[in-house]
């Protein structure tokens, strides 16, 4: 309506004094009002944007304590596998050195039984010589009897 008003105003070659001044006055009215409305919704923006602000920093906040509580739980669980795998290392190192024992105590023992086995083939290639050297001595000693026995009776006839 104001800017008809304008409009028409503007074809009219003459204004009066009074039409004037009641039309800059209705200007003026207006564009105070248009201002206050322009104020009202500038503060009614920078509440929405003061609450939008603060929802996304609360937002943003839990999103922070969220990862930080993930964060932490696979530093958790990070520390105990680290310590899993530090028993498993020393079980295993255990291991390996029971192993390592068993197979030192093995050898050992196949040794020991080597050397006993070695010894008594030795004992028994001994004992053997010993025994065909008595047969020998023996056989000797048999034939030296019928010789002397042959001779004694030889001696008697």
């Amino acid at each position: 309506a104001l800017q008809e008003k304008i409009i028409t105003l503007d074809s009219k070659e003459e204004l009066d004094l009074e039409t004037s001044l009641t039309m800059a006055a209705e200007v003026g009215n207006a564009l105070l009002k248009e201002n206050k409305e322009k104020k009202r919704e500038l503060h009614e923006f920078k509440i929405l944007t003061s609450n939008m602000h603060a929802d996304y920093e609360d937002k943003i906040k839990n999103l922070e304590e969220t990862l930080n509580n993930i964060l932490e739980e696979k530093e958790s669980q990070l520390r105990e596998q680290s310590k899993e795998i530090t028993f498993l290392q020393n079980k295993l190192k255990r291991e390996i050195e029971i192993r390592d024992s068993l197979c030192v105590e093995q050898e050992e023992t196949i040794k020991h039984s080597t050397d006993k086995t070695l010894k008594i083939d030795n004992e028994l290639k001994l004992e053997k010589f010993l025994h065909q050297k008595q047969i020998l001595a023996n056989e000797i000693m048999v034939k030296e009897l019928r010789s002397k026995d042959i001779k004694l009776t030889q001696l008697k006839n």
